[in-house]
């Protein structure tokens, strides 16, 4: 079971002291801790938290006023900071959804589907990513797949951990009746863009495809586990995991095990979409179907 998060918003502004950088993400940060992923994405920068709040109620000027978010300052130092990548990184932040799993930090590009309530009913209507992947998954659209593959290598653009990895590995396909293995086909695309090897990664026992197993963590756990081996060294190196759906992310960390028992340093997880099932601190009320307009 993973924790998902995004930010709502964010702003960035220049006081008397420096630098200060507020958010204001949908999960408190002992859930997701966006303080030290901001850290680790600009490393030779200290971002020092100086204030924060939390949903309640606050006193003002003697008065008792609403706080409906979560929001979080700090004050950045060290290395001077390019705010235009700060602004571009955050911006990655809002339009993603960050999940917190077994993996040194995992994003997903969106939510596969929403929940939708009307009256007592709930349907799970796709977001405009979910609905390319359903497209180029099922369908066979190369025009979404490529629409996909725009998306991410964007996204590698800004975000200054993937700009930063030395490889990527994908784990190889398991369901011969999709028409396009968008995993496969746009990780190739991303590694041969980004000037980044693929990582030779094999599988060395059957598997069930894991959205053919019950929604059941053990099972699908044991379905995969020690069934992916990398045959190369990848010692000191810092490794994306790719894949197209992420559901309970147990794929993805198979492949983060297999990649650092062959010596990564560090491990990565990215995926184009995020399923509502096996998502905690889920917070989708800020969110919509477009959220990229495509």
């Amino acid at each position: 079971m993973a924790h998902v998060g995004y930010l709502t918003s964010f702003a960035i502004w220049r006081s008397r002291t420096g630098l200060l950088v507020r958010i204001t993400p949908t999960c408190p940060i002992g859930i997701i801790d966006y303080g030290a992923r901001l850290a680790a994405a600009f490393p030779r920068t200290k971002f020092a938290l100086i204030d924060q709040e939390s949903p309640g109620y606050r006193l003002v000027d003697g008065e008792l006023e609403s706080q409906s978010e979560y929001s979080y300052t700090y004050g950045v130092g060290g290395r001077v900071l390019v705010e235009a990548a700060l602004e571009a990184a955050l911006e990655n932040w809002r339009l993603c959804v960050e999940i917190k799993d077994s993996l040194d930090e995992s994003i997903a590009l969106d939510f596969h589907t929403l929940p939708i309530e009307s009256g007592e009913e709930t349907s799970f209507p796709r977001t405009e990513i979910g609905q390319l992947l359903y497209e180029a998954k099922y369908s066979g659209s190369t025009s979404s797949l490529q629409k996909l593959g725009d998306l991410v290598l964007a996204t590698f653009e800004v975000h200054p951990r993937l700009a930063s990895i030395a490889r990527v590995a994908f784990p190889p396909p398991t369901d011969g009746r999709n028409k396009i293995h968008v995993a496969q086909s746009i990780a190739t695309r991303v590694a041969e863009t980004i000037g980044k090897a693929l990582v030779m990664v094999e599988r060395i026992r059957a598997v069930q495809a894991q959205k053919a197993m019950p929604n059941d963590l053990r099972q699908r756990r044991a379905n995969v586990l020690g069934s992916l081996r990398v045959t190369e060294d990848l010692t000191f190196e810092d490794v994306v995991v790719f894949d197209d759906v992420y559901m309970s992310g147990e794929t993805l960390a198979e492949l983060g095990r297999a990649c650092s028992a062959a010596g990564a340093f560090e491990v990565l997880g990215f995926s184009i979409t995020k399923t509502p099932t096996f998502s905690q601190s889920a917070d989708y009320g800020a969110r919509t179907l477009k959220m990229r307009g495509i």
